[in-house]
This record gives structure tokens, C-alpha cells and sequence, in this order.
């Protein structure tokens, strides 16, 4: 199996559930995933489809069949477009999809703006355009031109317009309403947002161990989705894992035996730091 391939399985196998209950090693799935994943795409089981490019081409098939849902590692079925988060971001949710696809037109260029409408302004967005619309009417999507444009099936009406070349997805529209049913709320560029300390979630009954706040908001969304934490991976794995992330090389094996050998608290760390220092890191950087 090439590289690109493996990189691929390992992309489907991060996702899968029995990566988080850490059931299958790495030796394991570069030797049988390929056709493990052809079977668990199938609906209903079947026999694995030959080679990688043949589990990949039943993956697509299955992923058809179920609707535009997508099955992963294990025959687990999810959907492809991924669920709405519980409040609407605009920098992280919002923006992107305004920029990629209104901004041309109804942007800050004035010279190139059409119908007087503005979109990357909240005080422009929400007041009436030259047609006499508002675009943006806080809280009531049904209400708002924006939505109305990006759902018809007017074809003169439909926005963005079918010459631009683009075209809204699914999940992009469901952004969009569930963004102004909450209110519409603009915020600035990101870099000039004073950051925010958030609260650290309390864990009562953690069930492995907490090194830092990170983990309890880990541990919490884990809590949140009912899944359990993964154990800790041997040392051996570890070092592996933090070596070709960081280098592209597996460390070798008197490095792996140093760090197996040392019970430091900072083991780890010192690990990592030394392969920041490495030039093999800054190759790797380079070439990403």
C-alpha cells in the first residue's frame, strides 16, 4: 500500500468509533482495513470489493444508496452534512459563506455593488435595500430576502446567480436561517476580538486522568456525545505518532528505547521539543 494510501485509511479510521475505544493498531490496519472498509461501506454486508481503489469506489457506491450519508471505519453510517453547532458563530460559520459568495456583489466595493445591498455591514444588512427588502430581518428568517433568494427556484430570482458559477450547499443555507433566527449578530475580524477565557467545565466523575483544563473540555464533550475517553497509548506509540507528525520520519530505535526507559514527568515534553528543534521539522513544515 502507497503512502497516499495509508494516509487515506488513517483519515477514515480517525473517525471511526473504534479508534476512540482504541481497538485496532496500527500494524493491524495497514494490513487489513482496506478490505474491512469495503465490506463496512456495504449496506447489509457483502463481499469486500479487491484493493484499495475497489473499496473506495464501494464506499462512494454505499454512500449513493444511503441517500448522500457516508459510512465510515466500522460500518458506523453518518451523515455528510455535519450537524448544525448549538449557536451560529458568524466569524467561523457565517463569514466564509458570505465572502465566498455574496461579497462580489454586495460587498465593500461600492463600484462593484449591485441593488445598494451590503452584506459584510450589519447596519446596511438589516435596513431596506433599492428594491424596498431587507435582506436580513433579525429573528425571522422567513421574513428576510436573503433567505428567500438562496431557496427559490426562480432561476432570475435564485442567489447567488447561476452565472457566478456558485452555488450555496445544503448545510450552508441551514447556516444561514438558523444564524438569523438567532438574531443575525455580526461580530468584527477575529484579530481584533479581545479573547475570552472560557470556563472550564467541572467533571465529577472523570474517568482518566486530567493533566490540564484541556482535557476537561475533552473529557466533557466525550460526556456530551456518550463516549468514553480512549486508554493512553504505549510509549511506543506515542513517541511514533509525535515523530512522524512533527518530522515525517519514525524516530528511531534507540530514541524509542530512551523514551520508553524514561519515567520523567516531562518525558513527552522534552520528546517534543527536541524534534521542534530538529530541521527535519521545518522540513516537514515546508512541504505541508
Amino acid at each position: 500500500m502507497s503512502l497516499t494510501e495509508k494516509a487515506t485509511v488513517v483519515a477514515i479510521e480517525a473517525a471511526s468509533p473504534h479508534r476512540l475505544a482504541g481497538q485496532n493498531r496500527e500494524a493491524d490496519l495497514y494490513l487489513t482495513r482496506p478490505a474491512r472498509m469495503a465490506a463496512a461501506f456495504v449496506p447489509g454486508g457483502g463481499e469486500p470489493a479487491k484493493g484499495f481503489e475497489g473499496g473506495i469506489r464501494r464506499a462512494m457506491q454505499a454512500g449513493m444508496r444511503l441517500g448522500g450519508r457516508l459510512a465510515v471505519g466500522g460500518g458506523v453510517v453518518v451523515s455528510a452534512a455535519a450537524a448544525l453547532p448549538e449557536k451560529i458563530d458568524f466569524n467561523r460559520e457565517v463569514r466564509p459563506i458570505l465572502s465566498e459568495n455574496c461579497f462580489a456583489c454586495h460587498g465593500p466595493d461600492e463600484a462593484k455593488r449591485k441593488s445598494g445591498l451590503r452584506l459584510d455591514n450589519k447596519d446596511d444588512a438589516f435596513k431596506p435595500a433599492k428594491s424596498g427588502e431587507t435582506a436580513i430581518v433579525p429573528g425571522k428568517p422567513e421574513a428576510s430576502e436573503l433567505v428567500k433568494r438562496i431557496v427559490t427556484a426562480d432561476a432570475e430570482e435564485h442567489m447567488p446567480p447561476q452565472k457566478s458559477g456558485k452555488a450555496l450547499k445544503p448545510g450552508q443555507v441551514e447556516v444561514l436561517k438558523k444564524w438569523i433566527a438567532e438574531g443575525g449578530e455580526y461580530r468584527g475580524h477575529w484579530a481584533f476580538i479581545k479573547p475570552e477565557r472560557p470556563t472550564v467545565p467541572e467533571i465529577r466523575n472523570a474517568k482518566s486522568e486530567m493533566r490540564n483544563p484541556i482535557d476537561a473540555f475533552v473529557l466533557a464533550r466525550l460526556e456530551k456525545e456518550g463516549l468514553a475517553p480512549s486508554p493512553e497509548a504505549p510509549r511506543e506509540t506515542l513517541i511514533r505518532r509525535v515523530a512522524l507528525d512533527l518530522t515525517g520520519l519514525p524516530p528511531t530505535p534507540e530514541e524509542v528505547e530512551a523514551f520508553v526507559a524514561d519515567r520523567a514527568p516531562d518525558a513527552y515534553e522534552k520528546v517534543v521539543d527536541r524534534l521542534l528543534a530538529s530541521p527535519r521539522y521545518g522540513e516537514q513544515m515546508a512541504a505541508q
